[in-house]
């Protein structure tokens, strides 16, 4: 199995994942894009039951490898919506707010049109590479193990310059006192997300700024742990 397809079939896992996301459906759903983010679901499906046979051709075929390219291409650029949705939702979750914004939408309506479209494009070329199906590689929903704030510091390398620029933001005095401040950490499953909250939660000086804190793992159905 090469290395794209490794990277694909994670990182199409980690979307099927986000897109699962209820606060995320609910967003999608006041704006009136849901239907667009359930075609995502269903075109990804298709795509990603041919990964393996794309694989076996794209040595032998140009446009199998065009195809591949393009796909991963696209596979981040639906990520970063995605994670544009994700925020938004927890923004509006801790604010309490309620109804549609016309300015979220202006913004995202196109984007999600863009890659509906990319996507789409994508499928009509199954049909025309003449890919097939070999094992159903649909993701299987799993109960993972909840992350806690307890971390081995020693074990980390290499995330001092973001847990800096966290610190920065999370200690800085900008923020409105009437407003509730919002950092997200996005990428890939697997790189460390988790990891670096964990270390900005235990620093000293965060116990030293806030008189409380708590620390919340929220999963795709939101049972909230503390």
């Amino acid at each position: 199995m090469a290395l794209i397809e490794v990277f694909l079939g994670a990182i199409i896992k980690v979307i099927f994942d986000k897109l699962a996301s209820v606060d995320l459906k609910k967003l999608a759903r006041s704006e009136g894009l849901d239907t667009q983010l359930k075609r995502w679901s269903q075109v990804l499906s298709l795509i990603n039951a041919v990964l393996d046979d794309a694989e076996e051709k794209q040595n032998m075929r140009i446009a199998v490898k065009q195809w591949l390219d393009d796909l991963q291409d696209l596979a981040y650029d639906m990520d970063d919506v995605i994670d544009e949705f994700s925020t938004e939702a927890c923004r509006r979750k801790l604010m309490e707010a309620q109804g549609s914004t016309s300015k979220f939408n202006r913004k995202m309506a196109p984007k999600v049109d863009e890659i509906t479209r990319r996507l789409e494009s994508l499928k009509e070329q199954i049909k025309i590479l003449h890919l097939v199906e070999t094992v159903a590689k649909r993701p299987n929903k799993t109960r993972d193990r909840l992350p806690s704030t307890s971390l081995v510091e020693s074990y980390v390398y290499g995330r001092e310059n973001d847990k800096k620029e966290l610190l920065k933001l999370l200690l800085s005095n900008e923020s409105s006192d009437d407003q509730v401040a919002v950092i997200p950490i996005v990428g890939m499953g697997g790189v460390g997300k988790t990891t670096l909250a964990q270390m900005v939660y235990n620093d000293d000086r965060v116990n030293e700024f806030f008189d409380s804190k708590a620390w919340a793992c929220v999963s795709d159905d939101f049972d909230i742990v503390g």
